[in-house]
C-alpha cells in the first residue's frame, strides 16, 4: 500500500549544544521517507549547520535565537503557506509561541513538544507563563511529553491534560553492547549546557565528598560543553586547587566519544524531560548516578542500571559512586541493564516511528 506524503516543519529557537536542538535533528533524519521534513531555526553553530545539511537550504527557515520578533513570525507564516506544509512542529517554549500562533493564522495543524516544563522561579513570571501556556495549548492539536514524569507535572499544572501523549526521548543504540573495562582512574561525565537548571557547581560539593572519604585520587571530572555558569565552575575549581581532578573540553561534536571510556556518568539536574545525555551513556553501556527528580528517574532503573540519590545530597552521591568503584561485577551488570534497556525503550528508530504515527492520526483527523 502507498504512503501519501506529507511536510512537517520543525521550530526550535536554539541551535545551541542541548537535548532540544539534538532531539530535532535525530527525529528530522530518522523519519519516514513519506514525510516530507522543513527545519525552522537559528542559523548559528552547531546544529544550525546539522539542520541545513538534513532538510537543505530550500527547507530550512532562519530564526532568531531565543527571541521573539514580529517580523520573524510573518517570515515563518508566509514560509508555512509557501511550502504548503501539512504539520507544524513546534519544540520548546519559544517554539511553542511562534508554532502555535503561526498555525492559528494558518489553519495548519500544531504538534507541540515540551521538552521539559520548566516553570519561572519568580511567581508572576510563573503564573504568566502558566497563563500563556494554557492558551496556547488549545490551538495545539498534541502536546508531545518525553517521559511518564513530564506527563504528570502537565497534568498537575493543567496543561493540555486533555492532548498529551507520551513519546520517549530516542537515541542512536549499537546493534550490540559496546567492549569495556572500569577506567582506573575511575572518570565520571558529565554532559552540561552550564545553567543554573543543570546545577553543574554542585560537582565541586560532590568532589570535596568524595575526597572526605579518601576517594577523590580515585576519580576524574570530564566536563563537557558550555554556557553562562561555567567560567564560574572554572573560578571554583582553581579555588579548591582541584586543578587534578577536573578536566574542562568544552563544547564537542558529540559527547559518545568520551562517555565510551566513563566509569560513570552524573548527572546533578534539578529537573529534566527525559535527559538524552544519561540516554546516550546508557547506549554505550555505562551506568548513570543522577539526580532523583523528574525525568532522570525515567531514564535511570534505580539499582538496575544505575543509581538515583536525592538532589543535592552528597553522602548519598558519594555512596553511589563508591559502590560502583568497588563493586566491578555490579558495574559490569549495571552495563548490560543499562544498554538493554535503552536499545528496548529509548531508541531514535522507535521515537521516530511513534511520532509519525502520531502525525498520520492527526491529518486522518
Amino acid at each position: 500500500m502507498c504512503t501519501k506524503s506529507f511536510g512537517v516543519l520543525h521550530i526550535t529557537l536554539s541551535s545551541m549544544i542541548g537535548g532540544g536542538p539534538e532531539h530535532v535533528w535525530q527525529l528530522v533524519r530518522h523519519l519516514p521517507d513519506h514525510i516530507t521534513s522543513f527545519v525552522a531555526a537559528p542559523d548559528t553553530r552547531p546544529y544550525g549547520s546539522r539542520f541545513l545539511q538534513a532538510a537543505g537550504r530550500e527547507r530550512f527557515c532562519v530564526m532568531p535565537q531565543r527571541k521573539f520578533s514580529l517580523p520573524s513570525l510573518w517570515r515563518l507564516i508566509y514560509f508555512l503557506k509557501r511550502n504548503k506544509i501539512d504539520i507544524v512542529h513546534s519544540h520548546g517554549k519559544g517554539a511553542g509561541v511562534y508554532g502555535r500562533i503561526a498555525a492559528l493564522v494558518t489553519g495548519i495543524p500544531n504538534v507541540h513538544t515540551f521538552h521539559g516544563v520548566h516553570l519561572p522561579a519568580n511567581q508572576v513570571k510563573r503564573r504568566a507563563y502558566l497563563s500563556l501556556e494554557r492558551a496556547l495549548c488549545s490551538i495545539s492539536k498534541a502536546c508531545i511529553v518525553v517521559s511518564p514524569g513530564e506527563a504528570s507535572s502537565a497534568e498537575a499544572l493543567g496543561l493540555c491534560s486533555n492532548k498529551l501523549v507520551v513519546i520517549a526521548n530516542g537515541v542512536e543504540v549499537g546493534a550490540d553492547l559496546p567492549q569495556g573495562t572500569q577506567p582506573s582512574p575511575f572518570s565520571l561525565v558529565h554532559v552540561s549546557r552550564f545553567d543554573p537548571v543543570k546545577n553543574s557547581l554542585w560537582l565541586l560539593d560532590l568532589a570535596q565528598g568524595l575526597r572526605q572519604v579518601g576517594l577523590l585520587d580515585q576519580c576524574r571530572f570530564l566536563l563537557v560543553g558550555d554556557g553562562e555558569e561555567l567560567p564560574t565552575v572554572r573560578q571554583k575549581i582553581q579555588q579548591h586547587a582541584m586543578e587534578k581532578y577536573f578536566q574542562i573540553l568544552g563544547s564537542q561534536p558529540s559527547s559518545r566519544p568520551f562517555l565510551r571510556e566513563a566509569g560513570c556518568y552524573i548527572s546533578t539536574s534539578r529537573r529534566e524531560g527525559l535527559p538524552l545525555a544519561v540516554l546516550e551513556a546508557q547506549a554505550e553501556g555505562i551506568p548513570a548516578v543522577v539526580s532523583r527528580v523528574v525525568g532522570n528517574t525515567d531514564a535511570v532503573e534505580d539499582g538496575i542500571t544505575g543509581f538515583t540519590y536525592p538532589l543535592n545530597d552528597v553522602p548519598r552521591a558519594v555512596e553511589c559512586i563508591r559502590t560502583l568503584i568497588e563493586n566491578r561485577d555490579l558495574w559490569q551488570r549495571m552495563r548490560t541493564a543499562a544498554y538493554r534497556r535503552t536499545k528496548k525503550h529509548f531508541s531514535v528508530e522507535c521515537m521516530a516511528r511513534e511520532t509519525a504515527q502520531l502525525y498520520k492520526n492527526i491529518l486522518h483527523a
